[in-house]
């Protein structure tokens, strides 16, 4: 009978621990979107231009490095909102195309943004409802991440239209 009671005393721990990271997680994860997409309005609105793609990925790179190297101190939430903020105003040439260079491009904008904040929500609470580990896919998106980039720059510097169908398709 103690055994059973010491048991369901720790579960119920390990459930509030549980859904104190999670609620942590979300917390900061709706930070960081919120403040890119401010520097993606800021961007948009005082209509800056692209940067030099290599300079880009140095940026993009050198600054999710940070994040990664600083994950267990004070100094990696900082470099997450730089990360945050650097893709939101790199976003904002983008954004001033679609909007002012498309048919419907607010509509575009805001349709795509409902549908991704959907797709979220309900792939989270998959995961929270199903209870299944899904890190073991760590390697697998890695790997896809990297063959995107490689994909990425042959697409840019070789400019061949089936190369941006396989990297959109990727």
């Amino acid at each position: 009978m103690a055994y059973t009671n010491l048991h369901r005393r720790t579960h119920s721990r390990s459930v509030v621990a549980e859904h104190t990271v999670l609620r942590n997680t979300y917390l900061l994860l709706s930070m960081t979107l919120l403040f890119s997409a401010a520097c993606a309005f800021f961007s948009v609105v005082f209509r800056l231009n692209h940067a030099n793609i290599f300079l880009h990925l140095i940026c993009l790179y050198g600054l999710l490095f940070l994040v990664q190297a600083n994950a267990n101190n004070r100094l990696g939430v900082l470099f997450t909102f730089l990360f945050t903020g650097y893709m939101g105003v790199s976003l904002g040439p983008l954004l001033n195309m679609v909007l002012y260079g498309v048919a419907n491009g607010p509509a575009l904008v805001i349709t795509t943004t409902a549908v991704t904040g959907l797709i979220f929500l309900s792939l989270s609470a998959y995961t929270l409802a199903s209870g299944k580990n899904y890190s073991f896919m760590g390697g697998t998106l890695f790997a896809l991440l990297t063959a995107g980039l490689i994909l990425g720059l042959f697409a840019y510097m070789f400019a061949i239209p089936a190369a941006f169908l396989m990297l959109n398709a990727l």
